[in-house]
């Protein structure tokens, strides 16, 4: 009677089956490198006895995950089964984020199930920290577009800070000129009267000679 074997990625859920079988005495598998998913392989390592004439057959086996992204590698099961064991399941987790389990039976369609649950809540936590990081790139991302919006604005009060400013010195140097040609004009009208007033005593002198004579 064979042990069914079941290897699972609990990430993408791809399985790897093989059937152990206690043969000869003293009879020793190892299996390298076989090929679970893009995340795992898998060791299998058994050495079984079959005992005197089939009874008391025994076989110790192990069971080692490989984890190709960190080279990490775990036992997942590592236990000897015979008559009156023939079941075990184990489960390990990797680099905090991805969940590999196994399950040994005598019965062949036997899945293995403790490594889901931890799978589900590594995947809820890394949802919720990717929920984090995209909120706090939000929350980054408007206080850049609120401190933009903050310096054109700045931007803007100093530009129209300077054209008051312009404005108000034309004004002035407006002022200015029109008191200048106001000023102008009072010195023109001065002159005028005065050059009237000077001719007007000319003529009056002349007119005074002329009656003396």
């Amino acid at each position: 009677m064979p042990l069914h074997l079941i290897c699972q990625c609990c990430k993408c859920k791809n399985k790897y089956y093989f059937d152990l079988w206690s043969i000869f005495r003293n009879h020793k598998y190892c299996y390298e490198s076989r090929k679970v998913c893009k995340h795992f392989d898998v060791e299998i390592d058994h050495e079984s006895s079959i005992g005197f004439l089939g009874f008391g057959w025994s076989n110790h086996i192990t069971i080692s995950a490989y984890y190709k992204y960190n080279y990490e590698r775990q036992i997942i099961i590592n236990d000897t089964f015979n008559s009156d064991h023939t079941e075990k399941e184990g489960y390990k987790i990797f680099s905090n984020k991805i969940v590999f389990h196994a399950k040994i039976s005598d019965y062949k369609n036997n899945d293995p199930t403790c490594g889901f649950k931890y799978q589900n809540r590594l995947d809820a936590y890394e949802e919720q920290r990717e929920q984090q990081r995209l909120n706090e790139l939000r929350r980054q991302e408007e206080e850049n577009k609120k401190k933009q919006i903050e310096s054109e604005i700045d931007e803007i009060i100093e530009k129209n800070k300077i054209t008051e400013e312009s404005k108000n010195i034309l004004i002035f140097l407006e002022n200015i000129c029109s008191e200048i040609q106001s000023t102008s004009t009072l010195l023109l009208e001065d002159v005028t009267k005065e050059k009237s007033i000077r001719e007007t005593f000319h003529n009056n002198q002349e007119i005074e000679m002329i009656r003396i004579k």
